[in-house]
């Protein structure tokens, strides 16, 4: 009995510790992304934001992160689209707010 008590144990333990590894890795993915970004290497950003929202729900951070994707690769209008739907989910959201405010002013400034 105690054997078959020590191995549940290890393997709760061993559960929490994978657990927490692909955690992580899901953490790091988005930050390797924000720190190519910061870098403008933007493929790279992609990789690894694409890493890190493959297994979850999109949010508006997600749409806000590729409009900022679009921007800098020059695909305006696929930019435009993904302001539009964090917006719609987070209408208020402060920094999705700047960011779409900030591209309005671009593309002003590229027309004149």
């Amino acid at each position: 009995m105690f054997i078959t008590k020590s191995k549940n144990i290890i393997f709760i333990i061993l559960s929490f510790l994978l657990l927490s590894c692909g955690i992580y890795r899901h953490k790091s993915s988005l930050e390797f992304g924000n720190s190519y970004a910061r870098e403008s290497l933007w493929e790279d950003t992609l990789f690894w934001w694409e890493d890190y929202w493959k297994d979850k729900k999109k949010n508006h951070i997600y749409y806000n992160n590729m409009a900022i994707y679009y921007e800098n690769s020059g695909d305006l209008s696929k930019a435009e689209i993904m302001y539009k739907k964090a917006l719609k989910l987070f209408p208020l959201n402060p920094i999705v707010l700047d960011n779409y405010k900030k591209f309005l002013n671009r593309l002003e400034n590229k027309n004149e």
